[in-house]
């Protein structure tokens, strides 16, 4: 047979009696795999959608952008008196930090910008010296929009009597939106009031830090617990008093934590607790139980019971440890403080340790200032450092 004659070419023969034409067919477009590590490009622009990676759109939702920045001064500096009636801008000489992001800091006009939407934490802290008077004064204090003329924060820093200094100390969130991007704030200080002369500021900060987006989420600065973002930090104030006149009215809950003591010559001092500036005992009821060296105590009455610190008289190591607790303080309710405290004393008291509850029966308004004192303010002095704090 002839075998050339007899072949039908399409016929004869299949794919696998040529060698290697299948695998060849099988290949022409690259290897097949399932195996994602194995492919090439797949770090090329636009290979995936952001919801094939797990989570990313809702961390992408809630990052806070990085920004902070400020400017400072750092040589004692003296400025205008204060003649009751205009403010001053406090001067700067210095730069916060070497790189700022997204907050503009022009110390030539002691000034400041924010850059970017969103909310920020402004901090600003002072010290000044002045004359002496034989009474108590109110130092005006504001964050101001020089652009805008406007001033979006402005508070009374008190100055006991015969004090020849004032310190200010305030922390405050804001919120930055597109008309306010760019803006320049000075701090101020006299305004409306009384009148103080041969002023020298010794130090003076003024900074801000992002703490959200725009709107879209984030969270704001928290101690290692969580959940608490700090509002404002006092420490040793010369007014003998800690007193927090700048609180938002954006938390659920707010938390005050002081290691405190006084300058009573004693061994311990009785504190007492004050909202909205109503400083009347007889504003407030209180019903408390203790313990004492070992022993029970339950007692109540009119009196703004915020426990006890460590006097004079008590170890230079005594702080107490208080945590108040204000439950929606912005709604129309009487207020009510839940103080929980350890307080260690040397000699007969050496311990106290307890719950006071205490209610303001005269105010029902949201809080907007809380004050912790001594029984004898104006004579006794409150030292250390308070913490408020707001919960969500």
């Amino acid at each position: 047979m002839n075998w050339k004659t007899q072949r039908q070419p399409g016929h004869a023969h299949g794919i696998d009696s040529i060698s290697g034409l299948r695998e060849a067919l099988t290949n022409a477009g690259g290897p097949g795999t399932t195996d994602h590590s194995v492919l090439t490009n797949r770090d090329l622009d636009d290979q995936h959608p952001i919801s094939s990676i797990t989570g990313l759109q809702t961390s992408l939702d809630t990052k806070v952008v990085q920004g902070y920045g400020g400017i400072l001064l750092d040589a004692p500096t003296v400025i205008a008196d204060l003649n009751g009636t205009s403010w001053v801008t406090l001067p700067a000489n210095a730069a916060s930090v070497s790189s700022p992001i997204d907050v503009g800091q022009d110390f030539a006009t002691n000034s400041i910008s924010i850059d970017s939407e969103g909310v920020w934490l402004v901090v600003l802290s002072g010290t000044l010296s002045h004359n002496e008077v034989n009474a108590g004064r109110t130092m005006g204090v504001r964050v101001h929009n020089v652009d805008k003329v406007t001033s979006p924060h402005v508070v009374g820093v008190p100055t006991g009597r015969n004090a020849p200094g004032t310190d200010f100390s305030y922390s405050f969130l804001v919120e930055i939106t597109g008309a306010n991007v760019t803006d320049n704030f000075t701090v101020d200080i006299g305004g409306p009031g009384d009148t103080y002369t041969n002023l020298q500021v010794t130090e003076y900060s003024f900074d801000a830090v992002h703490v959200s987006g725009d709107g879209a989420g984030g969270s704001s600065p928290s101690d290692p617990s969580g959940g608490k973002s700090l509002i404002e930090e006092i420490t040793d104030p010369v007014t003998g008093a800690f007193r927090f006149i700048t609180i938002p009215q954006t938390f659920k809950t707010l938390v005050l934590e002081l290691e405190g003591r006084s300058d009573e010559v004693a061994l311990n001092t009785p504190m007492r607790g004050f909202v909205n500036g109503d400083t009347t005992d007889a504003n407030y009821f209180f019903q408390n139980s203790f313990g004492r060296d070992g022993g029970g105590i339950f007692s109540s009455g009119n009196i703004a019971n915020a426990g006890r610190v460590p006097g004079a008289s008590a170890p230079a190591n005594s702080y107490s440890r208080h945590e108040i607790t204000f439950q929606n303080y912005t709604s129309a309710y009487l207020k009510i403080m839940s103080t929980e405290f350890t307080s260690y004393f040397a000699g007969a008291d050496g311990m106290d340790t307890g719950h006071i509850g205490t209610i303001a029966l005269n105010v029902s308004a949201a809080i907007n200032e809380i004050e912790l004192r001594t029984d004898s303010f104006g004579v006794h002095n409150l030292m250390g450092t308070a913490r408020l704090y707001g919960v969500n």
